[in-house]
Parts: structure tokens; sequence; C-alpha cells
């Protein structure tokens, strides 16, 4: 049970840590290079890192919350919650493009999947 989100995020977090800009500052991924690689066409290589970003962190909102936030997927498929992470990228674009994309991967999450 442990395994899939481990290595789901050992792999994702090498190919961010690939894509990573070089300065100290910078979060490994932020809003403007995911909203890029979730809009890619299905089946290429970022549009993989984008998945699999979304999925860790989807991952760790349903079994352990981050923080006070929790999401309940039901039976949400990977691809709606993609669509909910473009959706708010896209909205948010002037407040995310450099923010970490953790962040607003996370708000969107909650606030598309909320448990009530």
């Amino acid at each position: 049970m442990f395994v899939r989100p481990l290595l789901l995020g050992a792999i994702v977090g090498v190919f961010v840590f690939a894509m990573a800009p070089r300065h100290a500052d910078a979060a490994l991924m932020d809003g403007k290079n995911l909203l890029n690689a979730c809009t890619q066409p299905s089946g290429s290589a970022r549009r993989s890192i984008c998945l699999g970003y979304v999925a860790a962190i989807a991952d760790t909102l349903a079994e352990e919350g981050i923080g006070r936030r929790k999401a309940c997927f039901g039976k949400a498929k990977l691809s709606a919650m993609r669509d909910a992470v473009v959706a708010h990228l896209q909205k948010q674009q002037e407040n995310t493009a450099s923010e970490p994309a953790s962040d607003a991967v996370t708000v969107a999450l909650v606030n598309q999947f909320s448990c009530r």
C-alpha cells in the first residue's frame, strides 16, 4: 500500500528535478511549468510528468492530508484531477505562475474534491 505512493513520488521527483530551474530560490516545479506539462498531448512525456505530479499529491491528500487539508476522491479518475488542476492554474495563472506547483495542486484538489 505504501509502495505505490513512494515509488510514484520517487519517479516524479526524478523527472521534476531534471526539469527544475537551476537557481536556489525556485520551486522544483512552478505553476507555469506544471500548466505547460498538463496541457501537452496525451501520452507525451511531459503530460506523464503532470499526471505523476498530480497523483503523488492526490495520494498524500487522500491518505494523510497536508496540514489540515484533505481530499476525498471516491472513484474520481486521474484525468478529472488533472482537469481540476488545469482549470485552477488557468484561472489563477497570474498568481500561480511562479509559485510552487504543489500549492496550486493542493488548493485545486481540495476545492474540487472536498470531503463532505
